[in-house]
Parts: C-alpha cells; sequence; structure tokens
C-alpha cells in the first residue's frame, strides 16, 4: 500500500533575501520540534554541495537556532562575496544531522532538494517496508538513521516506545528500510518517523497513513 504526499511532514530551509553582508534564512520543521532547546543549527557553506566528509572545508558560518517554534525565520551575519554557497539546515547539534538545504534560487515554494522524505510504504504479514530519501551524498548508515513506526498521530519528540524501529543499514542517500513487527497491525491510522541521529530530537521527517487490514494490501 503506498500514500501520497499529503501526509508527508518534513524539515525544509529556504533563503528569503540574500544580502551583501547577511542572509534572512526561513525554515520549517516538524511540529512540537523546539529548535533552540535541541541544538538545531544552520550551517552555510562556499559552493553548491554540503561537504559531509570536511564540515569545515569552505564553512562561511554556524549559526544557532534561537526561536522556540517548529517555524520561523533568522538573519546570519555574513559576507557573501558574490560565491555561490548552500545553506544546510541540522535538527541537531552536528553537521551529521543537516536534513534540508537550499541554494541561493530557493524559496518557499522551489527548494533546493526534495528531501527528506519517507513514502510508499507497504504492510505485509510481520513487517512493514518503506522508501527514504535524504541530500545528495549523505550517509545514512555513518550518521545513525533510524526509522520508528508508532500507532496514531504522534508527537515525534515524546518518549513514546515504537512498535517497531529499524536502524538504516544503507550509505547511500537514499533507499528502503525494513521493520519486523512484534505484534500483527490493527487496522487504524500509523505514524513512520525518520531519524538523522540516534536521538528522538533529531527527527527529519514523518508521515502519516492509514491501513485498512490485510484487504488493504492486495
Amino acid at each position: 500500500m503506498a500514500s501520497d504526499d499529503t501526509s508527508l511532514q518534513r524539515t525544509r530551509v529556504w533563503i528569503i533575501k540574500a544580502l551583501g553582508n547577511a542572509l534572512h534564512v526561513g525554515y520549517q520543521t516538524l511540529p512540537a520540534n523546539d529548535p533552540n532547546t535541541y541544538g538545531n543549527k544552520i550551517y552555510v557553506w562556499e559552493g553548491t554541495a554540503i561537504p559531509w566528509s570536511d564540515p569545515q572545508r569552505n564553512l562561511l558560518a554556524e549559526h544557532e537556532v534561537d526561536g522556540a517554534g517548529e517555524l520561523g525565520d533568522c538573519v546570519i551575519d555574513i559576507d557573501l562575496g558574490g560565491v555561490a554557497y548552500i545553506v544546510g539546515y541540522a535538527v541537531a547539534d552536528s553537521p551529521g544531522a543537516i536534513c534540508a538545504s537550499a541554494d541561493v534560487e530557493a524559496t518557499l515554494e522551489s527548494l533546493a532538494e526534495p528531501a527528506p522524505w519517507i513514502g510508499n510504504e507497504e504492510v505485509k504479514e510481520g513487517q512493514v517496508t518503506v522508501d527514504y530519501r535524504m541530500l545528495r551524498g549523505y550517509q545514512p548508515k555513518k550518521f545513525s538513521n533510524w526509522v520508528g513506526l508508532w500507532r496514531g498521530e504522534i508527537d515525534p519528540y515524546d518518549d513514546l516506545a515504537p512498535l517497531a524501529r529499524s536502524e538504516v543499514s544503507e550509505s547511500a542517500n537514499e533507499g528502503s528500510v525494513e521493520l519486523d513487527l512484534i505484534k500483527t497491525l490493527r487496522p487504524g491510522s500509523y505514524s513512520l518517523v525518520y531519524f538523522a541521529g540516534k536521538e528522538r530530537m533529531t527527527a527529519a521527517c514523518m508521515r502519516t497513513f492509514y491501513w485498512g487490514g490485510a484487504d488493504d494490501d492486495e
């Protein structure tokens, strides 16, 4: 059973305005996120790609997000100097938790990359399979990414134990994850959450879907 993107919530970042000495950046994270408490950061690099293997290379700015809401904006003082640059939004205090990016051309309606994303969920006997996509060059296994499944519509930052969870074992920025179920799912709503790190505060995107039972998969 696959669903469309109407039930997908994800971290996003975009550039509102670029000036010679400042960058006005907008962001949207998951419901109930507290960027200040959870150490969210915005990074700015010279170039058109995030240097995952050496985050300090060509790093122009590292900005702590001090807002308390899931949606907001901030101004980063920076001398752009007319070079190409890319912005990365991290859901924790580490470049490894970056899950959304934007370049100078990005706006809220036209983002640099369609990531993070999770979808095409399929429920089979004893297992749920779901596809994921992160940013170009990102390595989910290296940064301890994982996916969790909960019944109902949840707050991804709560400590409620998942029905199932699975580490992302691939280094590729996109692929699929299999979650083994201990109990048979009952018909109803479920939430899948993709995390860009070991901690619950690193929730990057979330999808809610309805499963009507075994007949749904036929």
